[in-house]
């Protein structure tokens, strides 16, 4: 009789074990998704503001574009165009020493300074 009853108790004690253990591996599996989810909605937030940016930067472009065709400034639209293009290709060439890229501030701020140095000095052309 008490060995009966010591067996069942060591069954129940171990089917508890058991459900703490999957309801442990059943939270820690769920707190990775929350994380995995969080995550992905702050790229997603990030993406939208960088395309909001980019519609507001690009109507910007097209009123000017409209206000030189407008006036029929010819000279200026081309004066413009390659002061966008200069600025296109600047920004393009930066792209690689993105925050995200270059991870240790020190040295990010370090390759940014040179990297502007060098866009002002006549070597620029040359990179």
């Amino acid at each position: 009789m008490i060995l009966l009853i010591g067996s069942i108790s060591v069954f129940a004690i171990l089917g508890i074990l058991s459900f703490a253990v999957y309801g442990l591996r059943s939270y820690r599996q769920m707190s990775q998704n929350l994380e995995k989810t969080t995550l992905y909605n702050e790229t997603l937030q990030s993406s939208q503001e960088d395309l909001q940016a980019f519609r507001h930067d690009f109507g910007n472009i097209l009123q000017a574009i409209g206000g030189y065709i407008d006036k029929n400034d010819m000279e200026g639209l081309r004066v413009y165009y390659s002061e966008l293009f200069r600025d296109f290709q600047t920004s393009n060439n930066f792209a690689y020493l993105s925050p995200e890229v270059v991870n240790v501030p020190a040295i990010y701020s370090l390759l940014v300074s040179k990297y502007r140095l060098a866009h002002s000095s006549r070597y620029y052309d040359n990179l």
